[in-house]
Order: structure tokens, then sequence, then C-alpha cells
């Protein structure tokens, strides 16, 4: 259990989206809603219970937001996308797979 609730389970994008308590931080952030929306395109009951425990007008307030500066949000999401990407080699090679 991680705040008051049970663990979301992992949606379409099989991300894991963990709610933290406080009201400061709810979700794995504005970069997570962007890209499991992708994953569920116009089905906005969908990305909610994805969701889980995160209050929905968080997750209309980081759209609305993403909608104002989509390319400055997408070089981030693709640069963190890098990162894994780079980690998960390390560590495989790491492991001799």
């Amino acid at each position: 259990m991680v705040g008051n609730g049970p663990l979301p389970q992992a949606g379409v994008s099989r991300r894991d989206v963990r709610a933290q308590s406080g009201p400061e931080k709810r979700s794995g952030g504005l970069g997570e809603i962007v890209f499991v929306q992708r994953d569920y395109g116009n089905d906005l009951e969908g990305l909610y219970e994805h969701f889980g425990p995160v209050d929905r007008k968080a997750i209309d307030q980081a759209l609305a937001y993403y909608r104002e500066s989509p390319q400055r949000i997408d070089r981030r999401i693709e640069e963190n996308d890098r990162i894994g990407r780079r980690l998960e080699t390390e560590w495989l090679a790491s492991r001799g797979s």
C-alpha cells in the first residue's frame, strides 16, 4: 500500500504509476500522464481509472498544460525514454545478457 489506497494497476502502457501521499505529488508526473494518455487516446474514463486515486482535476490540468507546450514536454519524455533505454542496456550488459 502507498498512501491510503491500493496501488493502481499497470494499464495499457504497462507503466505502473504509484500514488504518493501529499497533494504536491500524486502521480508519476506530467510526463507519465501524457505518456499513458497516448495509449488511451480519447478514453478519458480509462485514463482516470488507470491512475486510480489521482484526482481527475489534476489529470485534466496536466493534459491542459501539455496542450500549451507539447514540444517541450515531448522533448522531456523522449529524453527520459532515451536514458531509460541506455540504463537498461548497461544493466543487461553487466549481467552478461
